[in-house]
């Protein structure tokens, strides 16, 4: 189902997922997707919903920051993303796609500086699907900055790397 999310296909990706709405991850993951799509009072309701399923749950205290983010209320964006920084780093989190959320989370408040940082533990954790990373919205803000180019320049050589070895 991520597949279609990678793509940019976000209709087919809402329509590949479960149609539940007790699993905070799904729940989550149909806030994302409509985030992409631009609904974002849908995506806030499926953020908060995910959020009450499961406050515990990484992907639902980034959609927390994601909204608010939709409510322009980024020092509480920030502020959710920090600590969840804290939280990764102090517990050792090894999931590297989900680490990536973060570094949209703070792409979409407008913090660089994040963004980048996070978005290079990513990378050098394994997350590293260059052709996604080369046409997300959410990283627009970033494309002219030079340490982007060269996250990126490593990003697409472990891809390339990975795709010669394992295809």
């Amino acid at each position: 189902m991520l597949e279609y999310l990678y793509l940019g296909q976000y209709d087919k990706f809402l329509e590949s997922l479960p149609k539940t709405d007790d699993a905070a991850l799904i729940v989550f993951y149909r806030g994302f997707g409509e985030y992409y799509q631009k609904d974002l009072g849908q995506a806030e309701t499926n953020f908060a919903h995910a959020f009450e399923l499961d406050r515990t749950l990484l992907q639902a205290e980034i959609g927390q920051a994601f909204s608010f983010g939709i409510e322009h209320e980024n020092a509480k964006a920030a502020a959710i993303l920090h600590a969840l920084e804290t939280k990764v780093n102090e517990r050792g989190v090894a999931d590297p796609e989900a680490i990536y959320k973060i570094a949209q989370a703070y792409a979409s408040i407008g913090d660089k500086t994040s963004t980048l940082r996070v978005l290079q533990r990513s990378i050098e954790n394994g997350f590293f699907p260059y052709p996604y990373f080369a046409t997300d919205p959410l990283l627009n803000s970033l494309r002219s900055e030079s340490e982007f180019s060269k996250l990126m320049t490593a990003a697409r050589q472990r891809h390339e790397k990975f795709k010669s070895r394992f295809f």
